[in-house]
């Protein structure tokens, strides 16, 4: 472990959020261990603004709980994260992890122990991905601690995993789509040792769930980076385990998907929810092509429909939508939907006319901008289609095929920028704007008698009376 004045590499405790210093500062005053970690120290080296900043603790969830009250929540199941709320910032609070040893995988992707702690910031470094995650910045004593050489891989532009790669592929797949992702990101070089056994290991993605490949594809492909993450994707054959269905279509000709996600690279809406469905109708679309037949039985909505409904069968079970990054009112059965209608309204490849259809239709807002991806991609031809469809927008533009979406009520804010919970409705109070304000309701006689549940009993006749 190498340990550097903070202040020599350009770190100062000005350039760190007040919220992540804060929570520090009160885990400290705790008697808690506590380091600014991973990827915000990674970018503060080498002179990028961080999007957030991750603390990493020696205190247990359900201490950090007891620490921050109602400024905590723990969200997750494989690991316990908390997220503490410090003033507008959401800070990610992580219990130091433990190293190889008591942590078994129990096959790819899987863990039979999830929640297993560390004591020493060793040790959970050890547990790290990659070297320049694992770096820890002490803003008490404005050090920066280095366990396996992060700083050395940085000034060499250089993706490095900690420990032995096939070992650590092994326990979770994931690891190896990371590793591509941020070498597309930092523009840097993979390491020989770790990349040498991708390829060879590239099958086990197939055994992490869909839902967490959905994730990792949407972070490789919709965060600024999608082409030259298609580029290393490709070249070390990890593409098959994302979009198993379209890979062999997509390396046979690579150059038009590449431009294609270009053009998404250049969108400043990439990330907004609904993103991941039109990037799984973009990437799905070669397979989706290949099984319709050429010239006029293009338009015979039969052989469009079980096309459609192929592609879905071999693809989607390999490709679910993740939560985050679809409009939250949807079910997987309606992104189907969507997904099948966005690929039926396309026009034929070649065409320079073709019907326009309803803009009211579902799935047309996803079809638009599916055919914008197409002409992106090469389909010059397409360009007066293009126009006339542009020319008579959905009702509601979005991927989300015109059903819109609400405003989530929800009362904490993701660190994916969520919409936070509404406010209430309040009644009006003395000293409000008179023009807004109620009638007092005047109290009826014997409203304090009448309940909910009590039950009028028959009067009693005269005859009855004693």
């Amino acid at each position: 472990m190498q340990c550097h004045p903070a202040a020599s590499l350009g770190i100062t405790a000005d350039r760190i959020s007040s919220g992540a210093k804060a929570v520090v500062a009160q885990l400290h005053g705790a008697g808690y261990q506590a380091h600014v970690v991973g990827g915000s120290i990674r970018d503060l080296l080498l002179g990028l603004q961080p999007k957030d900043f991750d603390v990493a603790t020696n205190a247990l969830p359900e201490q950090l709980k007891k620490l921050f009250r109602q400024r905590a929540r723990m969200i997750g199941r494989r690991f316990r994260i908390v997220h503490v709320r410090a003033g507008d910032e959401i800070v990610e609070v992580t219990t130091f992890r433990a190293g190889d040893a008591a942590a078994k995988s129990g096959g790819a992707g899987k863990h039979r122990r999830h929640n297993v702690y560390g004591k020493t910031v060793a040790e959970d470094a050890a547990r790290r991905d990659l070297s320049i995650n694992a770096l820890y910045y002490d803003p008490a004593s404005a050090q920066l601690r280095d366990f396996h050489h992060g700083l050395r891989d940085l000034r060499r532009s250089q993706i490095r995993v900690i420990g032995p790669a096939r070992q650590r592929y092994e326990e979770d797949p994931v690891r190896m789509l990371r590793t591509v992702r941020f070498a597309a990101k930092l523009g840097f070089e993979i390491v020989p040792e770790s990349r040498q056994s991708i390829p060879r290991q590239a099958s086990l993605l197939l055994k992490v769930p869909p839902a967490r490949r959905a994730l990792e594809s949407q972070r490789l492909l919709l965060t600024g980076h999608g082409a030259a993450s298609l580029r290393l994707l490709l070249k070390h054959q990890l593409l098959g385990g994302l979009f198993p269905a379209s890979a062999p279509l997509i390396k046979a000709d690579p150059s038009a998907t590449g431009r294609g996600l270009e053009a998404i690279d250049r969108r400043t809406d990439r990330q907004r929810a609904g993103r991941s469905l039109l990037l799984g109708s973009f990437m799905l679309w070669p397979a989706y092509r290949s099984g319709l037949p050429d010239g006029a039985a293009w338009q015979e909505p039969e052989h469009k429909a079980q096309a459609a409904l192929e592609t879905i069968e071999a693809s989607y079970r390999h490709y679910k939508l993740h939560s985050d990054q679809m409009p939250w009112n949807q079910r997987p059965s309606q992104q189907r939907e969507l997904l099948m209608h966005s690929w039926m309204l396309q026009p034929r490849p070649g065409s320079r006319t073709w019907p326009l259809p309803d803009p009211k239709a579902l799935g047309y807002g996803l079809a638009l901008e599916l055919l914008e991806l197409r002409v992106a991609s090469g389909e010059a031809e397409l360009q007066p289609i293009l126009g006339q469809w542009q020319a008579n927008p959905p009702a509601k533009p979005s991927s989300d095929g015109g059903r819109g979406r609400r405003a989530p009520g929800r009362r904490w804010q993701s660190k994916a920028g969520a919409q936070g919970r509404p406010e209430r409705r309040r009644h009006a109070s003395p000293g409000s704007d008179p023009a807004s304000e109620q009638p007092a309701k005047t109290p009826k006689k014997n409203d304090h008698k009448k309940t909910r549940h009590r039950r009028r009993s028959r009067p009693r006749s005269r005859a009855a009376l004693p």
